[in-house]
């Protein structure tokens, strides 16, 4: 995919502002992040996988040592990609934007609570970007959208509990009033 987008950016008008991603991208390396950043391409992980087929992904599918860095979130910051995002992809998992900050945050598994990738956390306010700066940005719509500021759209919401101040186990807890 990395081969086609360039090929595509090389071919289009200087300062074309494509923004192109790739999805899901659970067995990203940190050398593939690396060429994204460097072609400006973006990513958004689905890190439900982690939580729901984790010991699944370890156990029998792909082993301990590529299931550990199944959709490496923390790493795309650390390879320079500044609008990642994550994403949910029904029916594979349930629909729960705090669910999958969680899942992102503590990358556990549902099982026994194994730690998958324990580097490639996040912290909760990356996830909370990941949901709306980060998400506007990949839809070329932050000028208007994603974050509160004069002339932006917004959609308001009252919260049970503040994101930033719970523990990132009880993420999934927080309802709209």
């Amino acid at each position: 995919a990395l081969c086609v987008y360039e090929s595509l950016i090389k071919s289009s008008p200087p300062g074309f502002d494509h923004r192109y991603r790739l999805d899901h991208v659970g067995q990203i390396t940190e050398m593939q992040l690396r060429r994204a950043e460097t072609l400006g391409v973006t990513v958004t992980f689905f890190t439900d996988h982690v939580y729901y087929y984790g010991e699944q992904l370890k156990e029998s599918i792909i082993g301990e040592e590529r299931a550990s860095r199944f959709a490496p979130a923390g790493l795309a910051t650390k390879c320079g990609i500044k609008h990642w995002t994550l994403h949910q992809d029904s029916p594979c998992a349930p629909l729960s934007p705090f669910m999958c900050m969680k899942n992102a945050v503590l990358r556990e598994t549902k099982q026994n609570s194994y730690v998958m990738g324990r580097e490639y956390r996040i912290t909760v306010e990356e996830a909370l970007k990941a949901y709306t700066i980060n998400a506007a940005w990949q839809l070329k719509r932050e000028n208007d959208i994603g974050s509160l500021a004069e002339g932006k759209l917004a959609d308001f919401v009252l919260l049970s509990q503040n994101p930033l101040q719970v523990d990132a186990e009880k993420l999934p807890e927080i309802t709209i009033e």
